[in-house]
């Protein structure tokens, strides 16, 4: 058997109600030496912005949210899910989800999230958590690091559910 010495990665995924929230966990994130690189994140959109035809000015703060929390310009997409309406994506995992097969970004089509995420290494059992989550609060978080980064943010999550420690 080959071995390229590859470090297995697997997914982190955390769901947020608040953008303070999600924001002060990529802080500690980034504290703890994780990379923006490694870091996604989806957000819905207001369904009142966007049936009143008034996304623009929303879609130009979440650029500019993204920009600072990466510290850097990050790559941005927006997507129409199925299961959960319209998604504003940015970070490194972006382009995966616009990846177009046939016209249509992976994202959009019927299993696109969840397809994206067990094929980037989500466990079945805490996808299916978070994504249930993620129906009724607007952000979701994804990391997308080596696989005992993630076991320790995992833990780090289930022991204290407001405030992690890592």
């Amino acid at each position: 058997m080959l071995n390229f010495n590859k470090v297995q990665k697997r997914i982190f995924l955390k769901v947020f109600e608040q953008f303070s929230e999600l924001e002060k966990t990529m802080n500690k994130l980034k504290i703890q030496g994780i990379s923006t690189e490694n870091l996604t994140i989806l957000k819905k959109m207001d369904l009142a912005l966007i049936y009143a035809s008034q996304t623009q000015p929303e879609i130009e703060k979440l650029e500019f949210q993204y920009e600072n929390i990466f510290e850097a310009p990050v790559k941005t997409g927006i997507i129409k899910s199925q299961e959960f309406g319209t998604i504003f994506i940015g970070g490194n995992l972006t382009s995966i989800f616009l990846y177009e097969v046939k016209g249509k970004p992976i994202g959009e089509m019927s299993t696109g999230i969840y397809g994206v995420l067990r094929g980037l290494g989500a466990t079945r059992a805490n996808l299916n958590l978070q994504l249930n989550s993620f129906q009724k609060q607007p952000f979701m978080l994804i990391v997308r690091a080596e696989e005992s980064l993630v076991a320790k943010l995992e833990e780090s999550f289930e022991n204290v559910q407001e405030e992690p420690s890592f």
